[in-house]
C-alpha cells in the first residue's frame, strides 16, 4: 500500500494572499485605504492618525484619481495608509445630452 503524503499547511497572516493593496506609485503594501474629500476631512477621524504622528510618503495621480500615501503611528509602529481624494462634483465637466 502506498504511503499518503501529508498536505502542506498554508499559513496566511495579515492580508489575503490573493489581494494585498499596495501604493500605485511606490508599491509599498498599505494596511488601510479610504476615499476622502480632502486630507483631515472630517477632522478627528482615526483613519488619519494624530497630527505630528503622520508623514506623507507619496502624492501622485493614477489615471485621473489623486491619492496620498502617508505613514502614521499606530501603537508606536509605522502604519501605511492610502487616502484617495474624491474630486469635487462641481469640477467635473457636464455630460452632453443626446437630442
Amino acid at each position: 500500500m502506498a504511503r499518503k503524503t501529508k498536505k502542506p499547511i498554508e499559513v496566511i497572516s495579515g492580508q489575503s494572499a490573493f489581494y494585498a493593496p499596495t501604493c500605485p506609485a511606490c508599491g509599498v503594501a498599505v494596511t488601510s485605504q479610504a476615499t476622502v474629500e480632502a486630507m483631515d476631512t472630517p477632522p478627528g477621524w482615526a483613519f488619519f492618525g494624530r497630527k505630528g504622528e503622520r508623514w506623507t510618503r507619496c502624492h501622485a495621480f493614477t489615471g485621473t484619481r489623486e491619492f496620498i500615501h502617508f505613514i502614521t503611528l499606530l501603537n508606536d509602529r509605522h502604519d501605511h495608509r492610502l487616502a484617495w481624494l474624491d474630486p469635487d462634483p462641481a469640477d467635473k465637466p457636464e455630460q452632453y445630452k443626446l437630442l
